[in-house]
């Protein structure tokens, strides 16, 4: 359906940012594993802290167009670490990214669940299509990302990346 392709898998593209530019970043910036762990653990202690309260709040308040919040800020996070390429824009953007995956999964779940064609498919089945393409958007991120690496000036690539995304 249109929604893994335009929504699931850039969503999850963008959240592989985490796991494939933070080592990479720490590395290059001379920083220890120690500290890519807390980076780490920021980002996914967001996403658990807020998890349960921001996904009921987000799906009273936006229902179905919490999943897109969700994608725009995983874009903005992704542009601000792109423009500052420092420590402290990476920290801004796990920070958003960790706010948007608290909610964004969840929504994006419910929202596949209530479609007719899952609901004809069977949940089961479709869930099992679901992860198989979410695991698609898991590997390639790191191609996505490691691609963007290459390209100068990274910031105007990462950028335009996100804007036609968002488009």
């Amino acid at each position: 359906t249109p929604f893994l392709l335009l929504i699931q898998n850039p969503y999850i593209i963008f959240n592989s940012f985490v796991f494939f530019f933070v080592p990479i970043f720490c590395e290059q910036q001379g920083y220890s594993e120690t500290t890519v762990s807390i980076l780490l653990v920021v980002y996914s202690g967001i996403a658990i802290l807020f998890g349960d309260k921001l996904t009921m709040v987000m799906s009273e308040k936006l229902q179905s167009k919490a999943m897109y919040l969700a994608y725009f800020i995983n874009i903005a996070a992704v542009i601000v670490y792109a423009w500052t390429q420092n420590m402290n824009g990476l920290l801004i953007a796990l920070l958003l990214l960790g706010l948007a995956a608290a909610f964004g999964k969840p929504v994006q779940q419910n929202y596949f669940l209530e479609m007719d064609v899952v609901k004809k498919y069977g949940e089961d089945r479709a869930m099992g299509v679901y992860n198989f393409t979410e695991n698609i958007g898991e590997s390639l991120g790191p191609v996505v990302f490691g691609k963007l690496m290459f390209v100068t000036p990274l910031n105007l690539i990462v950028s335009a990346f996100g804007g036609a995304v968002a488009l």
